[in-house]
């Protein structure tokens, strides 16, 4: 059994996600969650603790660290496509979050921002 995190909760239930120590450990508890109850979940490497945590595959979408930064320095999440950053978009807008938009970017992907 894996341990539940300190850091993360489900946007939707608030109940801490369970922290898989690497990919593969995620992808079997993926198929696992898939056989035993029917759902479809995705296994993602969290930015915020660096764990690897699960998601319904519907509220996923594909993102890589960008080498361009926030005002704050922070790295900014990198879309491949318009699709992926207006999905994520409208995922962040539904669970509350701040009004945000797609973008191009000169890098060649696409980011979000409030502005």
């Amino acid at each position: 059994m894996f341990p539940k995190s300190n850091t993360c909760t489900g946007k939707v239930s608030g109940v801490p996600l369970t922290e898989y120590p690497d990919e593969g450990s995620a992808r079997a508890g993926a198929e696992y969650a898939s056989a035993r109850h029917g759902r479809e979940l995705v296994p993602y490497r969290c930015s915020r603790c660096s764990a690897w945590h699960l998601s319904p595959a519907g509220r996923q979408t594909p993102s890589r660290t960008s080498a361009c930064t926030d005002h704050s320095g922070r790295p900014k999440a990198a879309y491949d496509s318009r699709d992926d950053a207006e999905r994520r978009a409208e995922l962040v807008r539904d669970d509350g979050g701040p009004r945000v938009r797609a973008y191009s970017c000169g890098c060649g992907s696409w980011h979000l921002t409030s502005r």
